[in-house]
């Protein structure tokens, strides 16, 4: 098993409730969203947004397919984020097989 899916696994861990680092976001991003997000894109903006076409497909992206996820105290992601994260890796794998 490769190091991004050994993270993949403790993150994407139901009983997985603590937050999760930037670092560990950012690992996962560059490798199922490699030039698909952005942080910071506005003036004062601590989320990150990360567009995937598949994302077009579902009502709560909106219609430019952009997936919101903010920053806690400079350094975090609530681990509820990272869930939803993890659900729509599972989904694009699938659709993409």
């Amino acid at each position: 098993m490769s190091k991004i899916e050994k993270l993949l696994n403790k993150l994407c861990n139901p009983a997985y409730k603590q937050n999760v680092r930037k670092e560990e976001l950012e690992t996962i991003l560059n490798h199922f969203f490699k030039d698909q997000w952005t942080f910071g894109e506005t003036s004062g903006s601590h989320n990150y947004r990360i567009y995937h076409p598949y994302f077009q497909n579902f009502p709560e992206y909106g219609p430019e397919g952009f997936m919101t996820i903010p920053v806690s105290k400079g350094q975090f992601i609530k681990h509820f984020y990272m869930k939803r994260l993890c659900k729509v890796i599972e989904i694009i794998r699938e659709l993409e097989k």
